[in-house]
């Protein structure tokens, strides 16, 4: 079974070619004209041990902001094409790693539904020429077009590069085990429903989730398309005590003790 996908995206503002092996052996061959990027999928590639190649043409004289989103898209497209019916993969997976003082969690589950629940609180706007922010907008790219759940943690970290290296270094080692085949379950889909199918959150608004180590509460509201309002009105009324309705006996019995005659 060959485990591969090539993707050809063009738009206004980029022009990428992308090929995954998933089963490949880590090598890559990577020219996306932004170099931190460069080097953090070369490691995304040795670490996981998929084959990857990477040409992008971008409009970086701007920014890099698209050349980045974009990449993520196509390799999320290549990602859901390669893994195809999901059929034997182990599907959930999850590493925590350290890089220096840095130390990052991913967990993944290859589900079809694309969820992305990122927590980093990277300290500087820049790592040389690259802005930092771009991380989870590749991220975001990835994710709606793979079809998974992914959620990313800094447990630890105070050096911007390390941080960014760390996450890409644990997604990169998550994402191996959860494609990897289970033998005992080569031939079934990993899922009781028989099928892993792409679905679309009903209103996710992305935007209005803080980064950082944030109201689990609050996030899982945005997360279900509630405004900040919303949720807040929820959290309120669920905060006020329940008022049981009493039944004709105890509303007497009530009354007859305030009256002090029970």
């Amino acid at each position: 079974m060959m485990r591969n996908a090539e993707v050809n995206r063009m738009t206004g503002e980029t022009k990428v070619q992308l090929f995954l092996d998933l089963d490949g052996a880590g090598k890559s061959d990577i020219d996306t004209g932004i170099g931190f990027l460069d080097h953090m999928l070369v490691l995304l590639s040795r670490h996981s041990g998929f084959d990857l190649m990477v040409k992008c043409n971008g409009d970086t004289y701007v920014d890099d902001h698209h050349s980045v989103e974009d990449i993520g898209i196509s390799l999320g497209q290549a990602f859901a094409e390669a893994i195809g019916d999901k059929k034997g993969i182990c599907r959930y997976a999850d590493t925590t790693l350290a890089m220096d003082e840095a130390l990052i969690l991913t967990s993944v589950d290859i589900s079809g539904r694309d969820f992305l629940d990122y927590r980093m609180e990277i300290p500087s706007e820049k790592v040389g020429s690259f802005d930092t922010e771009l991380t989870e907008e590749f991220l975001m790219g990835f994710v709606r077009n793979a079809g998974v759940t992914l959620h990313v943690r800094q447990l630890a970290g105070r050096n911007s590069h390390h941080i960014i290296e760390g996450m890409f270094k644990s997604l990169a080692r998550t994402l191996r085990k959860a494609v990897e085949i289970d033998e005992r379950f080569a031939d079934s889909i990993p899922s009781t429903k028989g099928k892993l199918s792409e679905t679309t959150p009903e209103a996710p608004v992305r935007e209005e989730v803080q980064c950082g180590l944030g109201d689990d509460s609050y996030a899982k509201g945005i997360a279900r398309g509630m405004t900040r309002e919303m949720t807040q009105e929820v959290a309120h009324e669920a905060s006020k005590p329940i008022q049981k309705k009493l039944s004709s006996t105890e509303e007497l019995e009530k009354e007859l003790l305030e009256k002090g005659l029970l």
